[in-house]
């Protein structure tokens, strides 16, 4: 068999005059397909997400290097490395996927992983220990001299601290988003937007596979968005109100009313 070519394009955007120009850096990864399914690891799943299109107006936190917001060119190979590392401890247990709209600048953005943000990795999130979401502390790869403080993100600090005192383990559930990059307004990396309709369409392979790699474990809908995407890929879900603006207590009242977590709860005594 012959040799494969390993480049992939790290693509930088450098706001300058209210305008974007995109600078492109090589580096090692296979370009295949980029929705090929076969991710049988996490390793395989983070390369999906790095090969996925490019989206105007969308940050892909695994392979986009924040020339202003980030801390160095390093950054998204970081997160990348903190999705695989917060997936393979989860792939043989997870039990539950929770799946919101779409990453928050103030999460995934600078962490890899959905509805998580730097001060849970750092171990600065009051009732959400660190190795909750990675069994070795994580790293900020937000800029602190323009940040000097890790980022909070308010849903993300809300997920984590209902399952976490409903009695949860961390290594049984997944979060994650139905459209998996970041979409932001125009102009603005640090804002967030409503994912649209044609940019679910591209990504839906992403969620079919993420489940497939965990073994299609039961799915809870954080959000009429996510509820939507499921349906769309007829997978069967149950649906929750997503804590932001002002869902948190309905979150909190529906996701301990569900039926499917007396299960894993119990799962996990065992």
């Amino acid at each position: 068999m012959g040799s494969c070519v390993r480049t992939q394009v790290l693509i930088c955007r450098v706001r300058r005059h209210k305008l974007s120009r995109i600078v492109k850096i090589a580096y090692s990864l296979d370009m295949q397909d980029p929705m090929r399914s076969e991710s049988s690891t996490p390793a395989n799943f983070v390369e999906q997400l790095q090969r996925l299109p490019e989206l105007t107006s969308v940050f892909n936190p695994w392979r986009d290097f924040d020339v202003v917001n980030d801390s160095g060119p390093t950054a998204p190979l970081v997160r990348a490395s903190q999705l695989v590392r917060y997936l393979e401890q989860r792939v043989k247990t997870t039990k539950l996927v929770l799946i919101a709209e779409a990453p928050s600048w103030r999460g995934a953005k600078f962490t890899g992983i959905a509805m998580t943000s730097e001060r849970i990795l750092l171990n600065e999130q009051p009732g959400v220990p660190a190795n909750a979401a990675l069994r070795r502390l994580g790293e900020r790869t937000s800029c602190p001299s323009k940040y000097p403080l890790s980022h909070f993100e308010q849903t993300a600090t809300i997920v984590w601290t209902q399952l976490l005192k409903m009695g949860v383990s961390p290594f049984q559930f997944v979060l994650w988003n139905a459209f998996p990059c970041h979409p932001h307004e125009a102009g603005n990396s640090c804002s967030n937007r409503k994912p649209s309709s044609t940019e679910l369409e591209l990504t839906k392979g992403v969620l079919v596979t993420l489940l497939n790699l965990l073994g299609n474990p039961q799915t809870v809908a954080v959000g009429k968005v996510a509820q939507n995407a499921l349906n769309l890929l007829k997978v069967p879900a149950f649906a929750v109100r997503h804590p932001a603006k002002g869902g948190a207590m309905k979150f909190r009242e529906q996701i301990a009313a569900l039926p499917i977590l007396k299960g894993v709860l119990q799962s996990g005594h065992h």
